[in-house]
């Protein structure tokens, strides 16, 4: 006995809304293959100093990219230039790539460093000035399959401190007083502050030689803060004895005359911005001072004294003890 057919399969009706259903939904498939794909879109979504020291100044920019398609793309770089005032310092392209999963976005972080040096080179008007503006462009390529490779011009603007070394400069020697057997000197150093921010001292080691001797060193590790955009001066004192002295620094001082001098030293210093570390700043000066002698409310006596040699003025001295002893 044969099984009766189903009513649903003897319907034409029904055959004809089966047939219809399958011919919607395989030209929705067909229609869904030939679909362009959509194009990718990036912003900038920062752009900031995540470095800087005296050398140079490092900027970050993060472009986003968002993929829209049901499928993956990739970023098969980033082009870029940056500009400051008239010059373009640097321009290039990462190689940088990553790939963005079907309707997902990614980040990707493109760091930047100027030398000081080659930006002042390049661009004569930013002397004096503790901040420029900036220009950036960025183009994200994106490799989208069937399209190939798109590209995603981005801008943006800003500003970059500008950070300048403290200049250390000698102020000279100068004959402060003069005794029977010692004559003190003063030596003179200046330090010019060019920044906008004050610069706290926080060492200056030094060793002065005078005419080829060692007569003083020292630590000026209370220096305190220069003052921003501010000059100061410090000085260094040493008391020399006249008896230990060459002819020459002695025929200086008694008769007014040049004076061989090497001054050696460093000058470390903080500032109080982000990323900024201590800096260290050598400096030596070396050449010859001319003393003018005779100082002072004194100064006929103390040239009288300074007159004798010092091996003489060591027995007068001396006879002088023995004769009060008498």
């Amino acid at each position: 006995m044969m099984k009766p057919r189903s009513r649903i399969a003897r319907s034409p009706a029904a055959l004809v809304l089966v047939a219809a259903i399958a011919a919607l939904g395989s030209c929705a498939g067909f229609e869904g293959l030939m679909q362009r794909p959509a194009r990718p879109e990036a912003r900038i979504t920062a752009a900031e100093i995540t470095d800087l020291s005296f050398d140079a100044v490092e900027l970050t920019a993060t472009v986003r990219v968002d993929n829209p398609n049901p499928f993956g793309v990739s970023v098969a770089g980033i082009r870029y230039a940056l500009d400051i005032a008239a010059a373009r310092p640097l321009s290039g392209v990462s190689d940088r790539n990553i790939e963005i999963p079907a309707e997902d976005s990614s980040s990707l972080e493109l760091p930047l460093r100027v030398a000081y040096v080659e930006l002042y080179e390049m661009v004569s008007a930013l002397a004096g000035q503790n901040e420029i503006g900036y220009g950036l462009e960025l183009i994200p390529v994106v490799e989208v399959p069937v399209v190939g490779r798109v590209e995603l011009p981005l801008q943006t603007d800003g500003t970059i401190p500008l950070l300048r070394l403290p200049q250390v400069a000698f102020g000279g020697i100068e004959l402060r007083s003069l005794g029977p057997i010692n004559a003190e000197l003063a030596v003179l150093l200046e330090i010019d502050n060019p920044n906008s921010v004050a610069l706290l001292v926080q060492s200056l080691p030094y060793t002065l030689e005078v005419d080829g001797r060692p007569i003083l060193s020292g630590n000026l590790d209370d220096a305190g803060a220069l003052q921003a955009g501010g000059n100061t001066r410090r000085t260094l004192t040493a008391s020399v004895g006249l008896l230990d002295v060459g002819r020459t620094m002695w025929a200086a001082i008694v008769d007014g005359g040049r004076l061989p001098y090497r001054l050696e030293g460093s000058f470390t210093f903080g500032v109080d911005l982000p990323f900024v570390e201590s800096t260290t700043v050598p400096f030596l000066f070396a050449g010859e001072q001319l003393l003018q002698p005779g100082l002072g409310p004194n100064s006929q006596r103390r040239t009288l004294w300074l007159a004798v040699e010092p091996l003489e003025l060591v027995r007068q001295m001396t006879t002088k003890r023995g004769d009060c002893g008498a």
